[in-house]
């Protein structure tokens, strides 16, 4: 029985979005991408220790990651909520690793026959 799986394909979709120090921001932004079924994972940024003694009132942090499909979407969605930081952006059109091999190949090939010139 062999696998589906191949050494070339690439899994890890998933982007640093948005980056907020607002718990009423989180929840904003939880309820617009729960309404327009994007999925999301918030990281929780602890502080230093050093941040932890000066830094006065503890804020937290959260960092927002989405799947890279829907960030043009999210970037739409998130624009006009105050206290988020867009930290994300699309991907380049060969950001899969199989794309930027097969556009190597095609432009070894064009060389290989300009050079029979």
């Amino acid at each position: 029985m062999s696998s589906i799986l191949k050494e070339d394909q690439y899994f890890n979709n998933e982007a640093d979005f948005c980056r907020t120090e607002s718990a009423a921001a989180k929840a904003q932004l939880e309820r617009v991408f729960l309404e327009n079924r994007i999925s999301y994972f918030v990281k929780f940024e602890e502080k230093g220790f050093l941040e932890r003694i000066f830094g006065g009132k503890e804020k937290n942090s959260y960092t927002v990651r989405i799947n890279n499909r829907d960030i043009a979407l999210a970037t739409k969605l998130v624009r006009n909520i105050s206290g988020v930081e867009i930290i994300g952006r699309e991907p380049e059109p060969d950001w899969s690793p199989k794309a930027k091999l097969l556009r190597m190949q095609e432009q070894e090939m064009e060389q290989d026959d300009y050079e029979e010139l």
